[in-house]
């Protein structure tokens, strides 16, 4: 299997569980769909801001992790929780810090084991629209 599909693969299972996290959240909070375009949403929205932080975190920050860390685990945890503690301007902090730690998680090693901007961006801009779709941020 090429290095392209493997990516793709864990990208596809990464969205699907994060997907259905997310889902199954709204409904245990019983959280209400916003009433937006969603078209705009995600492409306005969603997939350029997506875009920023994969820049910023995966990009560049692993780049710089990796100069001061030769732990792989390391920098994925400290890449992870410095991408969720980002997302503390929003409510409810615990499960906020929770639903955009884990994903962080993965979206780190993914940066590390298959370098590649575009599919994490949209994977991440996929997750974005799910947790605005159901007013998560």
């Amino acid at each position: 299997m090429t290095i392209l599909k493997k990516q793709f693969f864990r990208t596809l299972l990464l969205l699907l569980w994060g997907g259905v996290t997310l889902i199954v959240m709204a409904i245990i909070l019983h959280k209400e769909k916003i009433s937006l375009n969603l078209w705009s949403l995600f492409f306005f929205w969603s997939i350029p801001i997506s875009f920023i932080q994969e820049f910023l975190y995966r990009g560049f920050l692993i780049y710089k992790l990796k100069k001061i860390f030769s732990s792989s685990i390391l920098i994925i945890l400290i890449n992870a929780s410095l991408f969720a503690f980002m997302h503390i301007i929003y409510e409810p902090l615990a499960l906020i810090l929770l639903l955009t730690f884990v994903p962080g998680l993965f979206l780190s090693w993914l940066s590390l084991k298959f370098p590649n901007l575009w599919l994490l961006s949209l994977s991440h801009g996929i997750l974005n629209f799910f947790a605005i779709w159901y007013a998560f941020f």
